[in-house]
């Protein structure tokens, strides 16, 4: 299977204009993450989470703890619109 232009495997999911998809990657190795935040199990997880606003991922990303983490919002056209780093301490 082919990467897709977000850098991982995964079909981008199909999303109606105003919604937003949200990928993590692990900062120090780009490694795709699932919707916890962790490692992706092959064929059982899905990496992208939705959103129906831009504020309401802005708001999931702003009230996560994690450290070593890179956050990319794309729009429903699979354009990246925002991203923000937290590197490791």
């Amino acid at each position: 299977m082919e990467k897709n232009e977000q850098g991982n495997n995964e079909k981008f999911p199909e999303i109606a204009p105003g919604q937003f998809a949200l990928l993590q990657c692990e900062f120090t190795t780009g490694i795709v993450l699932n919707r916890e935040g962790k490692y992706l199990t092959r064929h059982k997880d899905e990496s992208y989470i939705v959103f129906d606003s831009f504020s309401d991922t802005l708001e999931f990303i702003n009230n996560r703890q994690f450290k070593n983490i890179e956050y990319w919002i794309y729009d429903f056209k699979g354009e990246l619109k925002h991203e923000k780093s937290v590197p490791p301490d």
